[in-house]
């Protein structure tokens, strides 16, 4: 949507208001930048940290499944079904979020964000008292993901020496 030069940046956006549209998603690291660019051609660079955690985890996997349903073969389509797993996750929903980290590796195998959800996975097996499905992703994940960083976490959870 139009933003002037006095925009002190962006609360959210509520899709399907006048001409908003969501042109580009990614899951964002927390040290990461998020980059606005208004339809003028102004932009904003704002720290990932700035923006409110609201809570609306609903209305987030609402759209995560929307454009998996949408655009299964999409670029983004492995960080759209990572984002589903985290809504999960943040609401202490570890079952329901294993599920959805797991349809990560066997949907995008080759999608960047296996690794993470692969680690996150593991994290939830492990909390829902599965230990033995925990070892083994990570064990996996160490394996196919040797210089990923999810796999130097992976390591220090087994005990394993550091690369």
């Amino acid at each position: 949507r139009a933003m002037g030069l006095a925009a002190a940046g962006v609360m959210g956006i509520k899709p399907g208001e006048r001409d908003d549209r969501v042109v580009g998603m990614d899951v964002a690291q927390p040290k990461a930048e998020v980059f606005l660019i208004s339809d003028l051609g102004l932009g904003k660079r704002t720290p990932v940290k700035d923006f409110p955690t609201q809570g609306r985890y609903g209305l987030a996997l609402q759209g995560y499944r929307d454009l998996l349903h949408r655009f299964p073969a999409a670029d983004l389509a492995d960080n759209a079904q990572y984002g589903a797993g985290e809504c999960f996750f943040a609401q202490v929903a570890f079952d329901s979020a294993a599920v959805e980290y797991a349809k990560v590796p066997a949907s995008y195998p080759k999608g960047d964000r296996v690794p993470a959800a692969m680690y996150k996975l593991s994290l939830c097996q492990d909390r829902l008292g599965r230990a033995g499905e925990a070892h083994k992703t990570l064990e996996d994940l160490v394996k196919l993901y040797p210089n990923a960083s999810e796999s130097q976490l992976a390591r220090d959870r087994l005990g394993a020496p550091k690369r």
